[in-house]
């Protein structure tokens, strides 16, 4: 088998690769964490994260959990430094001419001296997968496998969704679907959902029902996508600047830096509003007080990772349904994200998040 070289010293043989693509709050993330937890400890896997929203959270989160879960059971949890993970906030993975996403991926593949074992790519909710695959097939140092498309079932019963083009776009390209979060749908779901894929004429390989991302290993390399028929339609860059080769580092993930204590950032794509906030090291959080806040927020999502004054806490809020976790980690910013089908009012969420500033 050829290898890559890309420097004098660094070659890489071709890497096997899965694309792990869902609309939002479908549970991506926490399916590659649970990929994560149950690798070889000696394998060393690369995960490329393409974000909606320009905060940048899922990157520390997953790290944040991995460290968690290594001081609660480190004989059963990969290994940080065998796993390495970057992220591209603000849509940029599926820019039209894939500069962003070719520099990304060499970059994080010469990272150590050996080649990675595998490289997961999550897109963002609101990316195009086709476009991806068509560049990831054009790679000789990918060895593209399954594809995996993590849904909600019950989502289908929306319009906002089965009638949105990107859903069915990502549900047709899945090799395997994964029906996430089955403690909470029931089979009437399931039935509808697989009635609305026959009408799209979408015939996936292998459809698995899950809780909490949990699925076989083995599926990684079941199945080559090569010989699918791909078509990408034009893609609307969620991050319209140019970027060049020269210009682009996504290695190290780097706190935007700002003079502002409070840094605000919104988009409006595909009929969705994100709304994000980073605040600088002065600001600690009530934990209490915090998630009580947000959960007086009716909103289809939100992330967020929160600076208290003993801890850090992680925040995953889909259709108003929180889990909570915490980190023993530092963090120098606390930062949010809200995801919604309507306009979100900035002064208002900023206002309720200030009320949880913790005293003193």
């Amino acid at each position: 088998m050829s290898s890559l070289k890309f420097s004098k010293t660094t070659q890489i043989k071709p890497v096997p690769t899965n694309i792990i693509t869902g609309f939002l709050g479908s549970g991506k993330s926490t399916l590659i964490q649970s990929l994560l937890s149950n690798k070889d400890n000696d394998e060393y896997w690369v995960i490329l994260i393409n974000e909606f929203g320009e905060v940048g959270l899922d990157e520390q989160i997953i790290e944040a959990t991995i460290e968690q879960n290594n001081k609660q059971n480190p004989a059963n949890n990969p290994k940080k430094g065998q796993i390495q993970i970057s992220q591209i906030a603000g849509g940029c993975l599926c820019c039209a001419n894939g500069v962003p996403f070719q520099v990304a991926l060499v970059q994080l593949l010469k990272q150590q001296d050996r080649s990675p074992d595998r490289l997961l790519i999550e897109p963002t909710g609101l990316g195009h997968p086709k476009q991806i695959i068509t560049q990831l097939m054009d790679r000789p140092f990918i060895e593209l496998q399954t594809v995996f498309t993590v849904v909600d079932p019950r989502k289908v019963q929306d319009k906002r969704y089965a009638e949105h083009d990107l859903y069915r776009t990502q549900i047709e390209v899945a090799d395997v679907i994964v029906c996430n979060k089955q403690d909470v749908f029931v089979d009437e779901d399931i039935k509808l959902f697989e009635t609305w894929m026959d009408q799209q004429f979408i015939q996936p390989n292998l459809l698995v029902k899950t809780i909490q991302g949990k699925i076989d290993e083995n599926l990684l390399d079941k199945y080559r996508p090569n010989s699918k028929s791909l078509k990408p339609k034009l893609n609307l860059l969620l991050n319209p600047q140019k970027q060049t080769a020269e210009s682009v580092d996504f290695m190290e993930y780097q706190s935007q830096q700002s003079s502002k204590p409070i840094q605000v950032f919104e988009q409006n794509v595909e009929g969705f509003y994100a709304l994000g906030f980073i605040f600088d090291e002065s600001y600690h959080f009530d934990e209490i007080e915090i998630v009580n806040e947000l959960m007086d927020i009716d909103i289809i999502r939100i992330k967020a990772l929160i600076k208290t004054k003993n801890k850090v806490l992680i925040i995953n809020a889909v259709d108003n349904v929180m889990t909570q976790t915490t980190s023993t980690d530092d963090i120098t910013q606390s930062r949010f994200q809200f995801i919604s089908h309507d306009p979100i009012s900035t002064k208002d969420v900023q206002t309720l998040i200030l009320n949880a500033k913790a005293k003193g």
